[in-house]
């Protein structure tokens, strides 16, 4: 596979920052609320090392402003 070569990296890295100074908030994509986070961890020693197990789950909602309101009050059943 052929490497890129610096200019063109460097290209690349501009145009995403020029990108992103053009782009206003209100037309980036839809909005993310965290809503919960979990961190469970757990240590163990195997074969006389130190474990560490570390399960995290992030729960998300996203909200898109072109839903009709009607539908919210629809139950889902």
């Amino acid at each position: 596979m052929a490497r890129r070569t610096y200019m063109r990296s460097l290209g690349l890295f501009f145009g995403e920052l020029a990108k992103a100074v053009k782009q206003t908030p209100e037309s980036s994509e839809t909005p993310k609320t965290v809503s919960r986070t979990t961190t469970e961890t757990e240590e163990r020693e195997v074969e006389g090392r130190k474990v560490t197990l570390r399960r995290t789950v992030i729960e998300e909602i996203e909200m898109d402003d072109d839903v009709d309101p009607s539908a919210l009050n629809q139950d889902p059943r």
